[in-house]
């Protein structure tokens, strides 16, 4: 399955990564660290830009779920950030 990936300003994680808990904190913090990295390691600085933008394109071979296991620090810092912001939910899993 070819998947485009889409970024909004304020998309679907902004209320998880905007929250007040250490967790949601911590992966604001790692996304605008990757963020300044990408943007240090381009010749040109990145456009400011409106609305929705395709900002990668990834191959998915196959998913599964997961419980508290990820395949990279970023993911689980989302996983962690959902769980923090979401409190009351019980039995979230993450594809």
């Amino acid at each position: 399955m070819l998947a485009f990936l889409i970024g909004q300003s304020r998309g679907r994680w902004w209320p998880e990564l905007s929250g007040h808990a250490r967790e949601c904190k911590l992966a604001m913090a790692r996304l605008q660290d990757a963020s300044v990295l990408a943007s240090s390691s381009s010749l040109t600085p990145a456009p400011q830009l409106e609305g929705d933008v395709v900002v990668g394109v990834a191959v998915m071979s196959g998913w599964h779920f997961v419980f508290d296991v990820a395949s990279h620090l970023d993911t689980h810092a989302l996983m962690q950030a959902s769980a923090a912001f979401h409190r009351k939910r019980s039995g979230q899993v993450f594809l």
